[in-house]
């Protein structure tokens, strides 16, 4: 797991006020969209591929979470859609760790021979790791275009109601994500899209047009013999892609993966993906938009926020202790060197160059890094991995509601068991140790496919421990 180096806010003092413009010159500058009272340090976090880790300092009480969703990819004129900026107030504890993922962009095919990648969705949450996170704000990604007239990807919504899919355009993602573009402007002429997930569910795969849905908060988004699932955002959030092109990607926070047809967002709820045209790959339908969530005060909530083929941001502003106007040794030297050179200038009659070095050096005075409330610190590791994996039938046909279990094969540890989502797919949180897992089989049926012995580590994330259920003949 990445941990973010923090950034403070530049701020001006008095001294430096009059200059204040030559501020934005200098690299610790703001050039914040998110607006930090007095007595709060901003931090932003862009997209890095990766989960991202920072710590409130100790006598931080107030946190204002900003996420915006990733865009989902374009196909030559139809925009894919735009991701959600969900902003909200929270009030928290000094020391408490955030796991924040920053959505990535879906993938854009060269000269339309495809269709578009399902945004990512951004999340911030409290938790020692990314599976025991409490989630504060999750904004939801942009579904990919399709090829179709007019496919264009759904938004990324606000929580709230989804708005209906129209034609082959992908609907908006509300609280539940929005449901793919149908194969066609007359739905029934070609293949519907998918149905977006809802309560935290990913959203559905088109089994025509082979097209992933995107993830939610907590199961894999629907995937298809061409593309693999949208990982859940509680599982590592990365996007699904397309296993025979793989330039071919929803982006990371859970984006799906495209076909010929649109891929759905990431998000708190996946998108659906679009449907299969019935007059050839021109007429696909684009991915549904992501759907959000907002657990703060003092909400902002704003549908198809971010563009099209644009990754998310993260933005914090935290209280704490008061900033320290102190200034760096080597920042002091440095200053202390253009006054000598002015001072020169100015005694060798130098009169343009001595007042232009003499400014320089007031402004950069003036600008000074806050210290940040962040901690940099290391903490020790979570004391509990990650299981994670579907079942399926020999089809291809998820599993839904079916219990898997996580049996200890050494020691006195606990079994552990789950039951699988509207995707058939399942995440467990277990103690480090060697487990056998199991599936519960109904009559009739056998396993085709089931995962061998499997070892847990701290901190561990163990995907792919996939079952498939066939009928016994």
């Amino acid at each position: 797991m990445r941990r973010q180096k923090p950034r403070a806010n530049g701020r001006c003092s008095v001294v430096g006020a009059t200059l204040a413009a030559l501020c934005l010159l200098y690299p610790s500058a703001a050039r914040a969209q998110l607006s930090c009272d007095q007595g709060f340090t901003r931090l932003e976090l862009s997209h890095t591929g990766s989960v991202q880790e920072v710590q409130l300092g100790p006598d931080a009480t107030t946190l204002i979470v900003r996420a915006i969703g990733a865009g989902g990819g374009s196909v030559d004129t139809k925009p894919g859609g735009a991701g959600a900026l969900i902003q909200g107030t929270f009030a928290v504890a000094g020391g408490e760790v955030l796991q924040i993922l920053v959505g990535g962009r879906g993938s854009s095919p060269a000269f339309g021979n495809g269709g578009g990648g399902g945004g990512g969705g951004s999340l911030v949450g409290i938790g020692a790791s990314l599976g025991s996170v409490s989630p504060l704000v999750i904004a939801g990604g942009g579904g990919g275009a399709g090829r179709g007239d007019g496919a264009d990807g759904g938004p990324g919504g606000v929580p709230g109601p989804t708005t209906p899919p129209s034609g082959t355009v992908g609907g908006g993602g509300g609280t539940a994500g929005g449901d793919g573009g149908a194969g066609d402007q007359n739905a029934a002429d070609g293949e519907p899209g998918a149905v977006g997930g809802s309560a935290g569910e990913g959203g559905a795969s088109t089994p025509g047009c082979l097209a992933g849905g995107g993830a939610g908060l907590n199961s894999d988004g629907g995937a298809t013999t061409q593309v693999s699932a949208a990982i859940a955002l509680l599982s590592g959030g990365d996007g699904g892609t397309n296993l025979a092109v793989p330039t071919f990607f929803g982006g990371f926070g859970g984006g799906g993966a495209p076909s010929n047809c649109g891929g759905g967002g990431g998000g708190y709820s996946g998108g659906g993906a679009g449907g299969d045209g019935d007059f050839g790959n021109a007429t696909t339908g684009g991915g549904g938009g992501g759907g959000s969530l907002n657990n703060g005060s003092d909400v902002l909530n704003i549908a198809a926020f971010n563009g099209a083929d644009t990754d998310g941001l993260v933005e914090l502003c935290a209280n704490g202790q008061a900033p320290v106007p102190t200034m760096p040794f080597w920042l002091l030297v440095v200053l202390c060197l253009m006054l000598v050179a002015a001072g020169r200038l100015a005694v060798a009659k130098r009169t343009r160059l001595a007042p232009a070095l003499l400014a320089a050096s007031l402004a950069l005075a003036g600008c000074y890094t806050s210290r940040p409330v962040i901690d940099p610190s290391t903490k020790p590791p979570t004391q509990e991995g990650t299981v994670a994996g579907h079942v399926r039938t020999s089809t291809n046909t998820p599993v839904v509601g079916r219990i898997v279990r996580a049996v200890p094969l050494e020691g006195d540890a606990q079994a552990y068991e789950t039951t699988t989502s509207n995707t058939g797919g399942y995440t467990m949180k277990v103690k480090p140790g060697r487990y056998r897992l199991e599936v519960a089989l109904m009559q009739g049926e056998k396993l085709e496919k089931q995962p061998g012995e499997t070892r847990i580590d701290a901190s561990d994330l163990d995907p792919g421990q996939d079952f498939v259920i066939a009928l016994e003949r």
